[in-house]
């Protein structure tokens, strides 16, 4: 809250900015003139002696201060800038005729500023209202001096007027005029107050939803002390000595009960309570199609939950609204830079209640491919070795398929460092087997199996896999090889096929697909190195050599 403290000084030129910039000076003690009187109910008591020339409107009562001059020392109601500060009464429902003006008065231009007091005994919103024949200003301020809401200034002849809630104690209301030279000391203004203490003075008083957070409610605006409790089916979240208090709400209702303690030097405390119904629980929330999309798409369709009373979407990063924003579903188009829009929606049902929820919808900006990868050994001894971290396929040559996580662009399993050949000279070909994936979106599935023919062996993503094909084709007899079989000899899988094959499948998160497939072993006992195979934007597998 920004607020001004008037000095126990007469306004000049100089002090203009106490009007119209939010500053804040240190307070001083209640002037000890302010009223203390209880709020009069009558709405016509007299405010003044008779006013100088002139006629108040019907229902108004004369100021009775003396026309300002040139010398003139405000000594009738100058307030908080008189020495010593001196006020006019005023009660709620009061209507007021006066007169103010601009002099000199010591050398310097000063305005004659007119301040009335108001006790409350109980909290109420008040209404301070002028209009004047000259540019004026008006505002309200506490006991202490300090500005309550905002100043309103006017031009002459236009009505301006102040609202603020406030607490039982004392009030001061303020009308000057706005300018503080050549305005004429006879000219005229109305002023009026109004009072409304039928209820307590906390906001949003109106039923909360089951199951909301941070509800807020407020008390009257000033240097008050604030102390708030509830009862009921709610709880207080955060701070309950401010201003503003944030309020959940439970399910089971019916109420809640919120009260309001002020305090204010020089005052009595004050209490003010609110019983706030709970009414039915927010509404379900929820978008359709939050799937990947292609780059520079249109018209991508995406719904809310069907039947509610009112629906309000918006959009973020690369995509824009095309079409209506409040129906239950909305047409968004995407960009083309990605590498994602983030698309929300605010429902609210028949009762008010709201709910919100989002997606982020990613864009295909990549294509995604797999690279099989084929490192061929020979061995020093025909049985071979397993390498390091080597994979073991189960010698019952079970088929389960295995599949597990990645990350866009990065290897699926680490290449061995050993030299690629397609051919041994002499003795079985050990080759081991592993891929790479890159142009994923988000995390991706891998389903890898050596093919050969009368079964598929799983491979583990992330760890390599020695084979091992017989030597010119031939099964250990040395005859031609026409069974099919594998086996697990020293952790390394010999097949006996006339072929088999490495085939890698990919998914990614935008539902992208690709493929790979190697060939491992051929009827001439050759094992071919590894070629790659991807997948369009549109998720359909790309082609395979080998």
């Amino acid at each position: 809250m920004n607020s001004v403290r008037f000095q126990a000084c007469a306004l000049s030129a100089s002090l203009t900015m106490l009007l119209m910039v939010a500053t804040s000076t240190a307070a001083t003690a209640r002037p000890a003139s302010a009223p203390s009187t209880a709020r009069p109910t009558e709405s016509s008591a007299r405010v003044g002696a008779a006013d100088g020339p002139g006629e108040c409107p019907p229902g108004h009562m004369p100021e009775g201060e003396p026309d300002c001059f040139d010398g003139y020392v405000d000594e009738f109601n100058g307030g908080l800038n008189s020495t010593p500060p001196v006020f006019s009464p005023i009660t709620c429902e009061a209507a007021i005729c006066g007169r103010f003006g601009t002099f000199v008065t010591g050398g310097s231009p000063l305005r004659d500023t007119d301040w009335y007091a108001l006790t409350l005994d109980e909290p109420c919103t008040v209404t301070w209202q002028a209009s004047a024949s000259v540019g004026h200003v008006i505002t309200t301020l506490d006991a202490a001096g300090f500005t309550v809401g905002q100043f309103a200034v006017s031009t002459a002849g236009e009505s301006i007027s102040v609202t603020n809630a406030l607490a039982a104690g004392d009030w001061y209301f303020f009308i000057s005029t706005a300018a503080f030279s050549d305005v004429p000391c006879d000219s005229s203004y109305v002023a009026s107050l109004s009072c409304d203490c039928s209820s307590c003075a906390i906001t949003n008083t109106d039923p909360a939803c089951a199951g909301t957070i941070g509800n807020e409610h407020c008390g009257p605006t000033g240097t008050f002390g604030y102390q708030w409790t509830v009862a009921g089916d709610a709880t207080i979240s955060g701070p309950a000595d401010q201003q503003c208090v944030m309020v959940d709400v439970g399910t089971k209702g019916p109420s809640y009960t919120l009260s309001l303690t002020l305090t204010q030097p020089g005052g009595p405390p004050s209490t003010c309570v609110e019983t706030i119904d709970i009414i039915e629980a927010q509404p379900p929330c929820s978008i359709s199609n939050p799937g990947a999309v292609p780059p520079g798409t249109v018209g991508n369709e995406h719904c809310g939950p069907v039947g509610l009373a009112t629906y309000e979407w918006s959009v973020t990063g690369d995509g824009t609204i095309a079409g209506p924003s409040d129906q239950e579903c909305v047409s968004i188009d995407a960009g083309t830079a990605g590498p994602a829009y983030a698309v929300t929606l605010i429902v609210t049902n028949a009762a008010g209640c709201a709910a919100t929820c989002s997606e982020t919808v990613p864009i295909l900006t990549g294509t995604l491919e797999v690279t099989c990868v084929v490192d061929h050994v020979c061995p020093p001894e025909p049985s071979g070795s397993s390498s390091s971290g080597a994979s073991r396929a189960g010698s019952d040559g079970a088929s389960s398929e295995s599949a597990a996580s990645g990350s866009s662009g990065s290897s699926a399993s680490s290449q061995s460092s050993g030299g690629s050949e397609s051919s041994c000279s002499g003795g079985d070909r050990v080759s081991r087997v592993s891929w790479i994936v890159d142009g994923a979106v988000g995390a991706v599935m891998v389903t890898a199996v050596i093919d050969i023919g009368c079964e598929e062996i799983p491979v583990r993503q992330g760890q390599l896999v020695d084979v091992t094909c017989p030597a010119n084709g031939s099964g250990s007899s040395g005859s031609a090889n026409t069974e099919c079989s594998a086996t697990v000899v020293d952790g390394i899988l010999t097949i006996v096929s006339d072929s088999a094959q490495l085939v890698v499948t990919v998914t990614d998160e935008a539902g992208q697909t690709a493929e790979c497939t190697t060939d491992l072993c051929d009827a001439t006992g050759e094992s071919s190195s590894g070629s790659s195979g991807s997948s369009g934007s549109n998720g359909s597998s790309g082609g395979s050599s080998s």
